[in-house]
């Protein structure tokens, strides 16, 4: 939490309540109140593993025309066709597509993309994108430890090539993902 103390400095705060992740509500003596918004960026609760096995050779693509307003802390990582894609956290499969074939540069793939979602708790999700027809190795509803194998990637959907789209979403928008201390990637957001 950010405050300027110096606005603060002639008014006595009562209290404080948070009222979501990036908004405060402060009661002071006068029974006023204002909400304050932090200066930081919104990072995600829990930390996160690639959704490779660690060790799978990857580039990270940096300048995803894709990634701009919500989606602006999606990570693409570029890894080759076929690479299975794991949990990058413990949590819950909420939403299985996998059955698209096709894929390319081409706008009309934007709608034909094998994807899954998963709920990790704290109102955080995650999502894998551009996976292989019929690969997955998980069903909706069923709770999987991290590092659990969920399918395979394969080109499909809108993609110029073959990667993983990886976001975790909290309330419909992408956020900075913190990663374990064994992950380094090359750039981030």
């Amino acid at each position: 939490l950010i405050i300027n103390m110096e606005t603060l400095s002639s008014r006595k705060i009562l209290g404080v309540k948070m009222m979501s992740i990036n908004f405060y509500k402060f009661f002071f003596r006068d029974k006023k109140w204002k909400f304050w918004k932090t200066n930081k960026e919104l990072e995600s609760y829990g930390e996160y593993i690639t959704p490779f096995p660690q060790g799978m050779p990857y580039q990270i693509e940096p300048n995803s025309i894709a990634h701009t307003g919500d989606q602006k802390h999606a990570i693409d990582f570029l890894v080759p066709e076929g690479t299975y894609v794991i949990a990058p956290r413990k949590g819950k499969i909420l939403k299985i597509v996998d059955h698209f074939s096709g894929g390319g540069p081409y706008e009309f793939y934007a709608d034909s993309c094998n994807y899954i979602i998963m709920d990790h708790g704290e109102g955080e999700t995650s999502i894998m994108m551009h996976l292989k027809q019929n690969s997955s190795f998980v069903q909706e509803g069923q709770v999987v430890p991290i590092c659990r194998l969920l399918a395979m990637q394969v080109s499909t959907g809108l993609t110029y090539e073959p990667h993983i789209h990886f976001a975790v979403c909290r309330n419909g928008k992408t956020v900075k993902i913190r990663f374990g201390n064994w992950v380094r990637l090359i750039k981030q957001g």
